[in-house]
Formats: structure tokens, C-alpha cells, sequence
């Protein structure tokens, strides 16, 4: 494609006048009323044709996508979501424009700033990656997976690959294609799992995509880059690509990498979790996170924390030790009700040792239904304790927090990533640094993480001293 006018997204006519409306279709020329489609530069694999785009009012460059999307409804909404979106390694979107059924399939059109050099160019035509620019690649593109990843409701890239990667002269990480082919919670990759074989997660093609999905992406994404080698090319092990170590990796970006691409996307961490490994790296301490425990887990550990089957509690004695003590109120995010609602957390477990969708445990209102908390209280002037058992009666894993005030103010007890741990039921005990009075906690859980809902029994603080007993329901006994 060539020639001097402009190019209509719509019928692909070059309009030598360049006016205002195209003159074989009569579709408008101009995206958001300026910017114009002045070159054809290329078609990549994920079926997106990448144009030099000019703003006719200042004259500057700019970079237009067109895109031949599966699933075109609803993407209006879905484009004002991604132009909400702000951040340094994320290409800004300036415009869309969107063709006429009439004409064919509907082609959108996505303006945004200039991307830079495409990483698939590097792929292409560089030497491998070394160490250092490897790590600035990876940090960048990981500083946008964590801006979207970190939202209160996050949202799925989908597309993440050498082809919506870039570098800027100014040498920053850039992502793009945050608005073209979204559906549901998923900024791309819907009708692009075709994309870039063997860049795309095993799930994200099931159609069950997750932000560990982009994360899948991006390790295989620089795994290619510091070996030139794609993936199409290196032998697989299940869904993990198996690149040899002797890419002139560290040891430690190595691991990161191959925890990124582990096969089950709850063993592949998070993108705040990454950025802190590589901190971690270059020396420097683990950044801190000022980002609500609300908003999810927020990358590092904090506190002990350690899951044990009811075969392990019986061993303990759990339903006869005296010190533990039993929550007098509760209240929740939300509830499922009828006998799932947060009162009857209130005494000692109704359900454990059992695992299941049982009434006597709290459940929340929907399966997934992002972060959700239960909040509990305990009796007033009890000893100090010196830790909590938190009974998980159904998908375990989901819980990621605990918290207590401190004169109105959040402080957290204990934090760990989230994750399935089995279909059984689990006692999760964190162990306090020193024993501490405490009135209520609150638990946070992560409902994203497991399939279908999650249900927390009840939870008891472990007393260094018995306290005198407060008459409560019975116990469900030992297993």
C-alpha cells in the first residue's frame, strides 16, 4: 500500500483528496475528527494492521491500529475503560473510530501515541537480550501488567507478546492493543488467542483468562528475546516451554521467568511480586507497598502462616484445648444467607473437619465476587493471644490477609499470595511475632483465585492463657 492521501479504515481506499469523508464509502477519513491514516506499515501475526497516523491539526506522527475484531459489541464501553487507564508504559490512546457493518466486517480503529521498536523487531532481527536490558524489559512491562492487574476490579491485557511490546527511543517499555478486541474483564486477546502461538497461556485460550495469563505471556516473551529463539521452536513440557538455561541468564532471573511460565496459573505469582524480585536483584531493599490490602494481595509477605489438614489438627487437639477462644459477632462484605450468612461463624466450627458447600459456614454472595472480607469479634478483656486458626471449609486457599485497628488505622497480622490448596478443609494458623490483645480481626479473601465459592467456618484467637468459658454452640469435634 502507497501513495499520497489518506487511507479510509473502512473500504481501504486511499482518498487522494483527504477531505473530510471518504469518496467511494462516505465513511469519515478522520479519527476523533484529526488523525489520519497516512501509511500502511504492517500485518502482524495477531491479524492487526499497524499504519503511520498523522494528527492534521498539528501535523504531528502517530501510530493507528486497525483491527478486524471477533467480538466488536460493546467496544465503545470497553475503549473508554482502557483511555481511563494512565500509565508510563502504557500507550496512550487518543482516538477510536469504528466501520460500518455494511461495508463488510467491522474494523476498529485504535489511535495512539508512536509505540517505538516493536519487540518482535528485536526477535527478528537483534542479538539476544542480555541481562541488564532484559531486566529494564521485563520491569517496564510488568510496571503496566501491575497498573491493570491492580485495579479494585483488574483487568486482563489478553495480548501481551513481542508484537504489542515496545521500546521508545527514550528507552521505555511500552504496551499496547489495551482496547481492541476486550470482552468481559479482558483489555485484549479475546479473538487474538490465535495470536502469537505459543505466547498465550493454555487457559486464556480455554477461555478462562486471568492476570496470571499476561504473566505466562510476558515470561515466554523474554524467554524468546534473551535466546532468539520463539517459542514455536523450543520443546514443550505440558504448557511450559523448556528454553535452555544457557540463554546467559542469572540464576535469578532465570527462576523468574520460569515461575511466570509455571503451567498452573496460581503458582505464577504476581506482578508486584515479580517487580520486588527483581529489585531484590539489583540490591535494593523490597519497595513498600501503599496500596490498600483491600485492593487485594499486595506482592510481599508479611507475618507466619501455615495451612493444616484436620488429620493434623486432631493430632494437635484442637476442639480441647482451652485457650482457644471463639468469635461473640460477625458482620461481612456480603453473604449468600440462609445459613451461610456471617452469624454463624459466631462460637466454634459448625462444619469442620468436613469440606464442602455445607450450611454453618459464611460463604459470600457470589463465587467470584473479587475481594471479600468477614469480620469478627472477640469478648473484651481475654488475655493477650498469640495466634489465630482461621477454619477453611470449602476451596481453601482464597484467604490472603488478616487485619486488626489500631486507633482506627489498618495494621495487617499476616498477608501471603493467594491460591487453590485442595479439596479438602484447612486450618490456617497464623503465628503472632509476640502475643497481643486483640478485640476483632478481619479476614480478607481473594474469590478470583479458586473455583466457586469459598467458605470460612469460623476462626478462633489461640490464647496464651484460658480464659473463662463463654457459653457458645458446641464443636463439631475431632475428625
Amino acid at each position: 500500500m502507497g501513495g499520497a492521501g489518506v487511507y479510509c479504515a473502512a473500504c481501504g481506499s486511499l482518498d487522494a483528496a483527504g477531505g473530510v469523508f471518504c469518496g467511494r464509502c462516505q465513511h469519515p477519513l478522520r479519527v476523533a475528527g484529526r488523525y489520519a491514516l497516512v501509511r500502511f506499515r504492517e500485518l502482524r501475526p495477531d491479524g492487526a494492521e499497524r499504519w503511520d497516523a498523522q494528527d492534521t491539526h498539528t501535523q504531528e506522527p502517530f501510530q493507528g491500529i486497525v483491527w478486524t475484531p471477533a467480538e466488536p459489541e460493546g467496544f465503545e464501553a470497553r475503549l473508554d475503560l482502557a483511555r481511563g487507564l494512565s500509565h508510563r508504559n502504557l500507550l496512550a490512546t487518543l482516538g477510536w473510530q469504528r466501520a460500518p457493518r455494511s461495508l463488510g466486517p467491522p474494523r476498529l480503529v485504535e489511535v495512539t501515541e508512536p509505540e517505538g521498536t516493536p519487540l518482535a523487531a528485536l526477535l527478528r532481527d537483534g542479538a539476544p537480550l542480555h541481562e541488564t536490558r532484559a531486566r529494564g524489559v521485563l520491569e517496564g512491562a510488568l510496571g503496566a501488567l501491575e497498573h491493570l492487574h491492580g485495579r479494585a476490579s483488574p483487568l486482563t491485557h489478553g495480548g501481551v507478546s513481542p508484537w504489542t511490546l515496545s521500546v521508545t527511543p527514550a528507552g521505555e517499555v511500552k504496551l499496547s492493543g489495551l482496547a481492541a478486541t476486550v470482552s468481559g474483564g479482558v483489555l485484549g486477546g479475546a479473538s487474538r488467542v490465535a495470536v502469537a502461538v505459543g505466547y498465550t497461556a493454555w487457559e486464556l485460550v480455554a477461555g478462562k483468562p486471568s492476570p496470571a495469563s499476561d504473566l505466562y505471556a510476558l515470561g515466554v516473551t523474554l524467554w524468546a528475546l534473551t535466546s532468539r529463539r520463539p517459542p514455536q521452536e523450543v520443546h514443550h513440557a505440558g504448557q511450559r516451554p523448556l528454553y535452555p538455561d544457557t540463554a546467559g541468564l542469572s540464576p535469578g532471573l532465570f527462576a523468574i521467568l520460569h515461575r511466570m511460565t509455571d503451567p498452573e496459573p496460581s503458582q505464577r505469582g504476581s506482578a508486584r511480586w515479580h517487580l520486588d524480585a527483581l529489585a531484590a536483584l539489583a540490591g535494593a531493599p523490597p519497595r513498600v507497598w501503599t496500596r490498600p490490602v483491600a485492593e487485594g494481595f499486595h506482592g510481599a509477605r508479611v507475618g507466619r502462616g501455615t495451612r493444616r489438614t484436620p488429620a493434623e489438627m486432631s493430632e494437635r487437639g484442637w476442639s480441647r484445648d482451652p485457650r482457644y477462644l471463639w468469635p461473640v459477632d460477625a458482620r461481612a462484605s456480603s453473604t449468600y444467607g440462609n445459613g451461610w450468612d456471617p452469624a454463624v461463624t459466631i462460637g466454634p466450627p459448625r462444619v469442620f473437619p468436613q469440606h464442602g458447600d455445607l450450611q454453618g459456614a459464611w460463604a459470600p454472595l457470589q463465587p467470584v465476587g473479587g475481594v471479600q472480607w468477614l469480620e469478627l469479634d472477640y469478648p473484651e478483656g481475654a488475655p493477650p493471644a498469640e495466634a489465630l486458626v482461621v477454619f477453611e471449609t470449602l476451596n481453601p486457599g482464597a484467604l490472603y490477609a488478616v487485619t486488626t485497628e489500631d486507633d482506627g488505622a489498618e495494621r495487617i497480622l499476616w498477608q501471603s499470595e493467594p491460591g487453590a490448596v485442595a479439596a479438602e478443609a484447612r486450618a490456617l494458623e497464623v503465628t503472632f511475632e509476640r502475643p497481643e490483645p486483640l478485640r476483632r480481626v478481619r479476614l480478607w479473601l481473594d474469590t478470583r483465585v479458586t473455583a466457586g465459592w469459598n467458605e470460612i467456618d469460623t476462626a478462633a484467637l489461640v490464647l496464651t492463657q484460658p480464659m473463662e468459658t463463654i457459653e457458645v454452640s458446641s464443636p463439631s469435634g475431632e475428625a
